[in-house]
């Protein structure tokens, strides 16, 4: 069964068991009244209760496109969700239908080129620990682990590295999205430029549904860890008067 044949059986009926694609469990509709609806509307910022009507769980661009073909001939109002990090649970909808894009997080990396293909529902940890196990590489993203990546480069996104490597959106080389008319197309700097710029901070997510990201990776070579009890009284910042030992990694945020 395809994804808009599921939506269109499952929307009306909300008491029949939840349909996912065929041989793909991962690939699911959650409506309210099923086991994990509580758990699936749920987002990062507890603060918000909101009712989505559906939750599609989608294993590839085309469940994204044909859930916004379907949502569109139906007037249903839809919403993108990656990492569920939006404070203002921009990610949910009452009444509405969710994409949620969290399946799609496989994440490749061409080590001759350094460059790496990431589902745009992978978490920030598990991207870290997919390029460190496959090259030992990282990219510029954010310190939340839990974040989504779409999310975080949609924004800009600032990490860490930051310093040294620019914003997340500044190692973006392609992405690939499903526009408000359910056409699946690449941006780049070769196609759809203007998407692309808009990828890069220049739109604020609102172009279309991202599927995958396609980053600049750069190798791991030393690896600084500072900690610090932020709770002491005696805690003095690393470029306060007096400091003295402060990491390498520190003094480069703190050239003073």
């Amino acid at each position: 069964m395809g994804t808009a044949a599921a939506l269109s059986l499952a929307w009306p009926a909300l008491g029949a068991p939840s349909q996912g694609k065929q041989g793909n469990p991962a690939c699911r509709i959650v409506r309210p009244g099923d086991p994990d609806y509580e758990e699936a509307r749920t987002d990062f910022n507890t603060r918000f209760s909101i009712f989505p009507r559906a939750i599609l769980f989608a294993c590839c661009a085309r469940d994204v496109a044909d859930a916004i073909v379907w949502a569109r001939r139906h007037g249903v109002p839809i919403r993108a969700r990656s990492g569920g990090h939006s404070y203002e649970a921009y990610s949910l909808v009452d009444d509405g239908l969710v994409i949620d894009v969290t399946q799609l997080d496989r994440v490749r990396v061409r080590h001759h080129d350094r460059i790496a293909t990431v589902g745009a529902g992978a978490a920030l940890l598990d991207v870290y620990q997919a390029m460190w196990d496959q090259a030992q590489v990282a990219f510029p993203g954010g310190s939340c682990s839990t974040v989504g990546v779409a999310g975080l480069t949609l924004g800009g996104g600032f990490g860490l590295l930051s310093r040294q490597l620019g914003l997340t959106c500044d190692a973006l080389l392609e992405g690939e999205m499903v526009t408000a008319d359910g056409e699946i197309v690449r941006a780049s700097d070769r196609e759809n430029r203007d998407l692309f710029w808009a990828l890069r901070g220049g739109g604020g997510g609102n172009f279309g549904i991202v599927t995958e990201l396609v980053f600049r990776v750069h190798p791991v070579t030393n690896v600084s860890l500072a900690t610090w009890d932020g709770r002491s009284t005696s805690y003095r910042p690393p470029c306060a008067p007096g400091s003295r030992g402060r990491p390498p990694s520190i003094a480069a945020w703190c050239p003073c």
